[in-house]
Parts: C-alpha cells; structure tokens; sequence
C-alpha cells in the first residue's frame, strides 16, 4: 500500500472495503444530503459514505465530492456492488487529486 501526502493509497477493491466503518449518520458533514431513509452510515477513506437506508438497501451518491466528473447515484440490497461504485469513484477522486497536485507544483 503506497502512501502519497500522508494519504493511503487504496489499490485494490478489497483494500478499500477493508476501511469501512458502520457508524450514526450524525458524522456526515452536510446532513442535508442524507437520504430521508438513511439510519446510518459506511464511512470509508476520504471519507467516502454509503447510506444504510431503513429499507434494508445501500445507497450511494457522490455529490459531496466536488473534483469527480459526474454526480452518479446508485442503490442496491447488495452491499458488494454499491462498494465497487464507490471505489472507482474513490480511485478517480485520488487520479484527480494528483493531477492537480501536480499542475499547482
């Protein structure tokens, strides 16, 4: 596992599934976004999120990350394929993160 700024570099889907935490909705910053189902919270690195809804499904939406091409929304009773979303959101948001990195150097 590569560090780059002090930051874990999560290289593979399992890695990252690994950083998950179940936990109350309450730490999400902006809880206006919350889904009005959510009950709690999957917080995972760069504090990515999947919401555990009170309908037994998992859902996903990117909008709180500013520097990602396209808002994506995504629910599923299936918590592997919510995961696989938000980790290739979470591998573009790091892509994007270096890319300014570098551009600003």
């Amino acid at each position: 596992m590569a560090t780059t700024k002090n930051k874990q570099v999560l290289s593979t889907l399992e890695a990252f599934k690994e950083t998950g935490l179940i936990t109350k909705k309450d730490v999400v910053k902006n809880q206006e976004e919350l889904h009005e189902l959510c009950t709690d919270v999957i917080m995972y690195a760069d504090e990515f999120y999947v919401q555990m809804l009170s309908d037994a499904s998992f859902y996903y939406n990117n909008k709180q990350k500013e520097n990602l091409p396209k808002e994506v929304t995504f629910s599923s009773k299936v918590l592997d394929e919510v995961e696989a979303i938000v980790f290739s959101d979470y591998l573009i948001n790091l892509i994007n993160n270096l890319v300014s990195s570098k551009t600003q150097s």
